[in-house]
C-alpha cells in the first residue's frame, strides 16, 4: 500500500476517534439486564428417541474415536458418528428408542399436568392474601 492510500485511512481513523470521543456512549439509566429464572419444581422436559440412543452410544463411540492432543475425543465427531449411526438405523431398530420417548412423554405430561395444578393453586392462594392484605 502506498503512502498515499495509508495517509487517507489514518486519516479516517483520527476523524473517527475525534467522533468517539466527543460522543461517547452513554448507556440509558435503570436499564437492567431481565435474567429470567427457571422455576425449579418445573418438570423436566420429554426426550426424544434420539437422546436415549445418543445417551446409549456415547461411550461406545467415545472409545472407538481416536483422541486429541489431551487424550479425549472431540465432542463434535462424537455427535457426528452417533448422527450417522442413527441415520443408518431401520425403524426397527429405532423402535426401541422411539418407545422409551413415548413412554417418557407421558411422564412428562402428567408432571406437568401437577405442576400447572399445583401453580395454578398457588396464584389462588397468593390472589387471597392480597386481598386479605387490600382490605
Amino acid at each position: 500500500m502506498s503512502e498515499i492510500d495509508k495517509l487517507k485511512f489514518s486519516q479516517i481513523a483520527d476523524e473517527d476517534t475525534r467522533r468517539l470521543n466527543a460522543n461517547p456512549y452513554i448507556p440509558p439509566e435503570n436499564v437492567e439486564d431481565k435474567v429470567i429464572e427457571r422455576d425449579p419444581n418445573l418438570p423436566d422436559l420429554a426426550h426424544s428417541a434420539f437422546f436415549y440412543f445418543y445417551e446409549d452410544e456415547r461411550d461406545k463411540v467415545k472409545a472407538k474415536l481416536p483422541a486429541d492432543k489431551l487424550g479425549i475425543a472431540i465432542p463434535k465427531h462424537i455427535s457426528k458418528e452417533i448422527t450417522e449411526r442413527w441415520a443408518a438405523m431401520s425403524l426397527a431398530e429405532k423402535a426401541r428408542y422411539e418407545e422409551l420417548a413415548a413412554n417418557d412423554l407421558t411422564r412428562c405430561e402428567e408432571e406437568m399436568a401437577i405442576y400447572r395444578e399445583k401453580r395454578a393453586k398457588s396464584r389462588l392462594e397468593q390472589g387471597d392474601n392480597k386481598k386479605a392484605t387490600q382490605e
